[in-house]
């Protein structure tokens, strides 16, 4: 019914909530959709679940499409941020193991769960951390110091003051404008927000 019709009617006729046309439009972008998936999640089965997944946030989301946007471009960012979701989430879950083993003639199993993290986090970890040491040191010493003692070597802001000889409230107000000039060289890289 919707083969010859074009981008921008299929999206009109989507938002007026017409499941066709929005079929049509999925039809139209499958193959970039499914691209974008495979390159994020290698198991055939996720890669189909979380497509699922994105193609029902579309429908629900598609009433905000703005038409000067490429509609496979922004069903390929759903796919994309739906699919590093799941991806997230499946790191997260530890790796297990299981095994049998006889004892007293009898069979029992159990589980051992790898709880050390993925090479790949513990990589990104690493070189984040090269980067925050990095930004520390173009914190002026008299910021730097007071950041050290508190933040890397867990000193009371108390016991910090009185090793620099300064008053708390001055190495609060030191630490403050460190931990601020360090964020603000983070936004700029865009690592706002990052854990250790």
């Amino acid at each position: 019914m919707y083969k010859a019709a074009t981008e921008a009617e299929l999206i009109a006729r989507s938002k007026q909530r017409d499941g066709e046309a929005f079929a049509e439009l999925i039809q139209r972008t499958r193959p970039y959709a499914l691209r974008a998936a495979r390159s994020i999640l290698r198991d055939s089965e996720e890669v189909q679940d979380q497509l699922q997944a994105a193609y029902l946030s579309a429908w629900r989301q598609i009433g905000g499409f703005r038409e000067d946007a490429k509609f496979s471009t922004w069903i390929t960012t759903i796919v994309v941020n739906q699919s590093l979701m799941r991806l997230r989430k499946l790191r997260r879950t530890p790796l297990t193991a299981s095994f049998e083993f006889e004892q007293d003639g009898e069979y029992r199993s159990f589980d051992v769960a790898d709880g050390r993290p993925l090479p790949e986090a513990e990589m990104a970890r690493q070189e984040l951390i090269g980067i925050v040491r990095a930004e520390m040191q173009k914190v002026p010493p008299i910021f730097r110091r007071v950041l050290t003692l508190v933040d890397l070597h867990s000193t009371p802001v108390a016991e910090a003051a009185s090793q620099l000889g300064i008053s708390v409230a001055a190495a609060k107000s030191r630490l403050s404008r460190a931990r601020n000039a360090i964020r603000a060289r983070l936004e700029a890289r865009n690592l706002a927000g990052v854990s250790l």
